[in-house]
């Protein structure tokens, strides 16, 4: 059975659909969110929230909007965004508690892992700056269609489905907008 009727049959409560969903599409969204955690554990209940989401949720698929896969995929993958800002806010706030804790801390005394350290935060909140600058300077459409491509996790074929565009046009303007992000980031 396909997965826009396992989501109709599940928003009306049936279990055992719920299950055939699980097991029809748990590799997919395992894989999209250990691409994004890169960790088992919190990818395993980043999952297990996600199907949580979609039992209580499955109401609000609209298959008029996208497929039932890629609705889906959109949940684990905000799921897992909303654990990487947990986990980020964390290690920053470790961060600032170290500095403040010991300010003359020097490179002899730093760890190995140097991602909290003040200088890798600066570096980092600058290329989210830079970014986000980046990306403001794209057209609606650009921006949709990247956003569909890498925070819904859908493939050009599914966003050619969704917006009714040739898979040429998809593509080239993807591609296109992938260019001209990293020229705009190259020079800055």
């Amino acid at each position: 059975m396909d997965t826009e009727r396992l989501l109709g049959k599940v928003a009306q409560g049936d279990e055992e659909a719920l299950a055939a969903l699980y097991d029809q599409t748990l590799n997919r969204l395992w894989g999209v969110t250990m691409r994004m955690v890169a960790d088992p554990e919190a990818a395993q209940e980043i999952v297990s929230d996600s199907y949580l989401q979609i039992w209580n949720q499955a109401g609000r698929f609209d298959p008029s909007r996208g497929s039932g896969i890629g609705w889906m995929l959109m949940i684990a993958r905000s799921r897992a965004i909303d654990h990487l800002r947990r986990e980020r806010g964390w290690r920053q706030h470790q961060a600032l508690d170290t500095v403040d804790e010991n300010p003359r801390m020097s490179a002899s005394t730093s760890t190995d892992d140097t991602r909290d350290d003040p200088e890798s935060l600066l570096a980092s909140l600058q290329s989210a700056t830079a970014l986000h600058h980046a990306l403001a300077t794209l057209d609606n459409r650009a921006h949709r269609l990247l956003g569909l491509a890498f925070f819904n996790g859908m493939t050009h074929a599914e966003i050619a489905s969704h917006t009714g565009e040739p898979l040429g046009t998809i593509k080239s303007c993807i591609r296109r907008t992938q260019l001209q992000l990293r020229e705009i980031l190259r020079r800055h």
